[in-house]
Protein backbone atom coordinates (compact mmCIF):
# COMPACT_ATOMS: atom_id res chain seq x y z
CA UNK A 1 0.00 0.00 0.00
CA UNK A 2 2.91 2.58 0.84
CA UNK A 3 4.52 1.52 -2.48
CA UNK A 4 1.54 2.21 -4.62
CA UNK A 5 0.67 5.48 -2.30
CA UNK A 6 4.29 6.61 -3.20
CA UNK A 7 3.87 6.32 -7.11
CA UNK A 8 0.67 7.59 -7.21
CA UNK A 9 -0.82 4.29 -8.55
CA UNK A 10 -4.68 3.76 -7.25
CA UNK A 11 -5.89 0.45 -5.83
CA UNK A 12 -8.32 -1.33 -4.08
CA UNK A 13 -7.27 -3.95 -1.18
CA UNK A 14 -10.18 -6.83 -1.53
CA UNK A 15 -11.27 -9.15 1.59
CA UNK A 16 -8.98 -7.12 3.98
CA UNK A 17 -8.74 -3.73 5.95
CA UNK A 18 -6.47 -0.87 4.52
CA UNK A 19 -3.16 -0.67 6.57
CA UNK A 20 -4.69 3.10 8.05
CA UNK A 21 -8.29 1.30 8.80
CA UNK A 22 -7.14 -0.86 10.95
CA UNK A 23 -7.75 -0.02 14.50
CA UNK A 24 -4.15 -0.21 16.15
CA UNK A 25 -3.07 1.67 13.66
CA UNK A 26 -5.32 4.40 14.16
CA UNK A 27 -4.79 4.07 17.78
CA UNK A 28 -1.23 4.59 17.34
CA UNK A 29 -1.68 7.81 15.00
CA UNK A 30 -4.13 9.26 17.09
CA UNK A 31 -1.41 9.32 20.05
CA UNK A 32 1.50 11.36 17.20
CA UNK A 33 -1.60 13.65 16.70
CA UNK A 34 -2.56 14.80 20.18
CA UNK A 35 1.01 15.46 20.81
CA UNK A 36 1.58 17.34 17.43
CA UNK A 37 -1.94 19.06 17.85
CA UNK A 38 -3.21 19.85 21.42
CA UNK A 39 -6.88 20.90 19.85
CA UNK A 40 -7.48 17.71 18.22
CA UNK A 41 -10.20 15.93 20.55
CA UNK A 42 -10.83 13.13 18.38
CA UNK A 43 -7.08 11.86 18.98
CA UNK A 44 -7.42 12.95 22.31
CA UNK A 45 -10.85 10.78 23.13
CA UNK A 46 -9.55 7.29 21.14
CA UNK A 47 -5.99 8.02 23.27
CA UNK A 48 -8.35 8.14 26.18
CA UNK A 49 -10.21 4.70 25.39
CA UNK A 50 -6.98 2.53 24.25
CA UNK A 51 -5.85 0.86 26.81
CA UNK A 52 -8.59 1.18 29.15
CA UNK A 53 -8.22 3.52 31.70
CA UNK A 54 -11.29 3.15 33.26
CA UNK A 55 -13.45 5.89 32.07
CA UNK A 56 -16.74 5.78 30.87
CA UNK A 57 -18.98 7.70 28.97
CA UNK A 58 -20.96 9.46 31.94
CA UNK A 59 -17.01 11.04 32.54
CA UNK A 60 -16.64 11.57 28.75
CA UNK A 61 -19.99 13.12 28.63
CA UNK A 62 -18.97 15.56 31.54
CA UNK A 63 -15.80 16.55 30.05
CA UNK A 64 -17.50 17.63 26.87
CA UNK A 65 -20.26 19.19 28.27
CA UNK A 66 -17.44 21.25 30.13
CA UNK A 67 -15.56 21.81 27.16
CA UNK A 68 -18.93 23.45 24.86
CA UNK A 69 -20.07 25.05 27.61
CA UNK A 70 -16.64 27.03 28.53
CA UNK A 71 -15.46 26.94 24.63
CA UNK A 72 -12.58 24.54 25.71
CA UNK A 73 -10.81 21.84 23.48
CA UNK A 74 -11.04 18.23 24.88
CA UNK A 75 -7.30 18.54 27.00
CA UNK A 76 -7.75 21.95 28.26
CA UNK A 77 -11.07 20.81 29.85
CA UNK A 78 -9.95 17.87 31.27
CA UNK A 79 -7.41 20.17 32.74
CA UNK A 80 -9.33 22.54 34.39
CA UNK A 81 -11.82 19.52 35.75
CA UNK A 82 -8.88 18.08 37.48
CA UNK A 83 -8.28 21.70 38.41
CA UNK A 84 -11.46 22.12 40.48
CA UNK A 85 -11.37 18.21 41.58
CA UNK A 86 -14.83 17.32 39.50
CA UNK A 87 -13.67 13.59 39.24
CA UNK A 88 -13.83 10.63 41.69
CA UNK A 89 -10.01 9.43 42.90
CA UNK A 90 -9.42 6.86 40.29
CA UNK A 91 -10.57 8.61 37.01
CA UNK A 92 -8.69 11.70 38.63
CA UNK A 93 -5.72 9.88 39.32
CA UNK A 94 -6.00 7.79 35.43
CA UNK A 95 -6.86 11.02 33.66
CA UNK A 96 -3.76 12.86 35.61
CA UNK A 97 -1.70 10.26 34.76
CA UNK A 98 -2.63 10.54 30.94
CA UNK A 99 -2.34 14.04 31.41
CA UNK A 100 1.34 14.32 32.61
CA UNK A 101 2.37 11.43 29.62
CA UNK A 102 0.96 13.71 27.39
CA UNK A 103 3.00 16.58 28.29
CA UNK A 104 6.36 14.51 28.96
CA UNK A 105 5.83 13.07 25.32
CA UNK A 106 5.75 16.49 23.77
CA UNK A 107 8.63 17.32 25.59
CA UNK A 108 10.55 13.79 24.25
CA UNK A 109 9.48 15.58 20.44
CA UNK A 110 11.50 17.78 20.55
CA UNK A 111 14.59 15.69 21.94
CA UNK A 112 14.42 12.81 20.09
CA UNK A 113 13.10 11.20 16.16
CA UNK A 114 9.56 10.70 15.78
CA UNK A 115 9.64 6.61 15.53
CA UNK A 116 11.77 6.52 18.68
CA UNK A 117 9.20 8.55 20.52
CA UNK A 118 6.15 6.07 19.15
CA UNK A 119 8.19 3.07 20.60
CA UNK A 120 8.23 5.10 23.88
CA UNK A 121 4.54 5.95 23.85
CA UNK A 122 3.73 2.19 22.77
CA UNK A 123 5.64 1.52 26.04
CA UNK A 124 5.12 3.96 28.49
CA UNK A 125 0.90 4.39 27.42
CA UNK A 126 0.38 0.71 28.33
CA UNK A 127 -0.85 -0.09 24.59
CA UNK A 128 2.48 -2.77 24.03
CA UNK A 129 1.40 -4.34 27.10
CA UNK A 130 -1.95 -4.55 26.39
CA UNK A 131 -2.03 -6.21 23.33
CA UNK A 132 1.36 -8.81 24.91
CA UNK A 133 -0.63 -10.03 27.92
CA UNK A 134 -3.64 -11.40 25.69
CA UNK A 135 -1.59 -13.78 23.67
CA UNK A 136 -3.43 -14.52 20.31
CA UNK A 137 -2.86 -14.06 16.29
CA UNK A 138 -5.24 -11.11 16.12
CA UNK A 139 -2.70 -9.35 18.62
CA UNK A 140 0.03 -10.90 17.44
CA UNK A 141 -0.60 -9.51 13.52
CA UNK A 142 -1.39 -6.16 15.23
CA UNK A 143 2.05 -5.85 16.82
CA UNK A 144 3.50 -6.80 13.66
CA UNK A 145 0.86 -3.97 11.93
CA UNK A 146 2.54 -1.67 14.66
CA UNK A 147 6.21 -2.81 13.76
CA UNK A 148 5.60 -2.03 9.93
CA UNK A 149 3.99 1.47 10.65
CA UNK A 150 7.03 2.51 13.00
CA UNK A 151 9.29 0.87 9.69
CA UNK A 152 7.35 3.79 7.38
CA UNK A 153 7.53 6.90 9.93
CA UNK A 154 11.54 6.80 9.55
CA UNK A 155 10.74 7.39 5.60
CA UNK A 156 9.89 10.71 7.08
CA UNK A 157 11.45 14.05 8.94
CA UNK A 158 8.92 14.41 11.80
CA UNK A 159 5.79 14.09 13.25
CA UNK A 160 3.98 16.67 10.94
CA UNK A 161 5.18 15.27 7.77
CA UNK A 162 4.44 11.92 8.86
CA UNK A 163 0.61 12.52 9.78
CA UNK A 164 0.75 14.51 6.84
CA UNK A 165 1.70 11.87 5.24
CA UNK A 166 -1.59 9.67 6.91
CA UNK A 167 -3.80 12.12 5.70
CA UNK A 168 -3.22 12.40 2.10
CA UNK A 169 -3.21 8.67 2.73
CA UNK A 170 -6.44 8.36 4.03
CA UNK A 171 -8.26 10.71 2.13
CA UNK A 172 -6.64 8.68 -1.32
CA UNK A 173 -8.42 5.80 0.52
CA UNK A 174 -12.21 7.75 0.60
CA UNK A 175 -11.64 8.28 -3.15
CA UNK A 176 -12.32 5.04 -4.04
Amino acid sequence: EERFLKVGLGYKVLGGIRFYERSEIKDIISYLRIINQKFDDLALERVIGVPKRGIGDATLKLIFEYGTKNKLCLEDSILKLLESNQFKPKIKNSLTNLMKMIEKWRNDNKKMKHYDLIKLIIDESGYSSMLKNKKDLENENRLENIKELLSAMKEFDSIESFLEHVSLATSVDQEW
